[in-house]
């Protein structure tokens, strides 16, 4: 998946819109006790009329009086609010969820929610793993800058793309047990580019993503084989975007390009989106299959927020299962998020899957998902993505 979690994060300043004043001023003392810059607005219509987007988080009642929490949700969109709204209630958890869902199709992606009466310790982890999810550029990277096209040619080209790396954990006795790779751009101008700037621009042409996709693979190879040079040896995830799965030549070039590093297919593991099994099934279905015959591991990523998955975990062998972040930060507040999670991790084992837990924040999640049978976590409570230097020291330790 796309990682927009590279930088340390902090929320500066929080509005709380509820119509509750004794439990407006409880939230207003514990964040600002925490350091947050936190206003307070008792009516929808007050925080309307004020500069939405002046707010990093937006705790928002969603049974607030006329206008509702919908309302409010509806007007965000309107002014493309950027940050992040975490969305409490003291009815129905459907509920919740669909208000949740009602504001991803506004294109509000940085959401989570909590049931009232909740312990004000939990509020306080779920600030913390929103501030996760929530895209901010880099200080180096400032500006209205946006590449084109040809700036991701010549990107690559000039050999300006390198890659980090998040380091996947063995649950039941915390060693290491490979990493994710995530690419970022050093631009000479602009600083550090994340690939939400430019992955975008590469899924509109083959091309540029089959070059793209080509330059992972070899700084991949490069490091594995410095790595296996020094003795120690790891496996690196690395996504495929679903034009990778429409070039039937795709396996046999991976693996000679292994082959000629004297690297096993077996050192990369394929992390593919659900979404990406859908365009052309049969095509994918060929080229996964030989993948997975020379192999090489694959992984089906954010599994559960797809429409497809049981038919591909049938139709696919494939070797991992990733549960989605979305689900794993938000499993400690949610009932349904954590249903989902202890599924999918059942699933997984009785399929003989490996399964991966992404969003892992809090020893408070890491201790659910032990206790769920989790294989593999991945998340903040550990590192964030890494320099090359940096994942050697997690080699050394092991």
């Amino acid at each position: 998946m796309l990682d927009t979690r590279n930088v340390s994060l902090a929320f500066k300043t929080i509005a709380v819109v509820d119509d509750n004043a004794e439990f407006c001023l409880l939230l207003k003392r514990f964040l600002e006790a925490k350091g947050y810059d936190v206003s307070v607005f008792s009516s929808s219509a007050a925080f309307i009329n004020k500069s939405c987007t002046a707010f990093d988080l937006i705790l928002l009642d969603l049974y607030m009086p006329d206008p509702d929490g919908v309302a409010v949700i509806r007007h965000l969109a309107s002014v493309d609010f950027g940050g992040a709204v975490l969305l409490m209630s003291g009815e129905d958890q459907g509920v919740l969820r669909a208000a949740m869902e009602l504001a991803k199709a506004q294109r509000i992606e940085k959401i989570a929610s909590i049931s009232k009466p909740f312990p004000l310790e939990n509020l306080s982890l779920l600030v913390h793993a929103l501030q996760q999810t929530v895209v901010f550029k880099p200080q180096a990277c400032t500006g209205a800058w946006q590449p084109v096209a040809e700036d991701v040619f010549a990107a690559i080209e000039l050999q300006q793309l390198q890659l980090y790396y998040q380091p996947k954990i063995v649950l039941a006795n915390n060693t290491l047990a490979g990493f994710e790779v995530l690419l970022r751009w050093k631009h000479p101008e602009h600083g550090l580019v994340m690939p939400d700037h430019f992955i975008p621009l590469a899924e509109q042409s083959p091309e540029l993503m089959q070059l793209l996709t080509n330059e992972v693979v070899r700084l991949a190879i490069l490091q594995l084989t410095e790595w296996q040079q020094q003795g120690q040896n790891a496996q690196l995830s690395i996504n495929v975007s679903m034009l990778n799965l429409e070039a039937l030549d795709f396996p046999e070039q991976l693996e000679q390009k292994l082959r000629a590093a004297e690297l096993s297919p077996g050192q990369l593991l394929l992390e593919i989106t659900e979404s990406a099994l859908m365009s052309d099934v049969a095509s994918s279905l060929d080229i996964l299959l030989r993948l997975r015959m020379k192999g090489f591991g694959l992984s089906i990523d954010d599994f559960g927020t797809g429409y497809s998955s049981l038919s591909q975990l049938h139709r696919i062998s494939f070797s991992e299962l990733k549960v989605d972040r979305s689900f794993v930060i938000t499993m400690l507040q949610s009932h349904e998020s954590r249903t989902i999670v202890e599924t999918c991790i059942q699933l997984a084992k009785r399929l003989g899957l490996q399964v991966v837990s992404e969003g892992v924040e809090s020893k408070a999640i890491l201790d659910q998902l032990l206790a769920m049978g989790c294989d593999i976590g991945q998340g903040y409570f550990w590192s964030k993505p890494v320099s090359a230097q940096d994942a050697q020291t997690w080699l050394l330790r092991q």
